[in-house]
């Protein structure tokens, strides 16, 4: 695992968002682990990896 701060919420909350009858908000990231996927030196952006 690498030593970045976790980005992913342990206890979520439903949005506050509402959304148009019929639609969905769905998707998710998947990062890791560093050690056999790592991330380009030049990335803004090195999230945790997940538990």
């Amino acid at each position: 695992m690498n030593e970045a701060a976790p980005t992913w919420t342990a206890n979520p909350r439903r949005t506050q968002v509402v959304l148009p009858a019929g639609t969905i908000d769905c998707h998710c990231h998947v990062f890791g682990p560093t050690d056999c996927f790592p991330y380009d030196p030049a990335s803004g952006c090195m999230p945790g990896d997940a538990p």
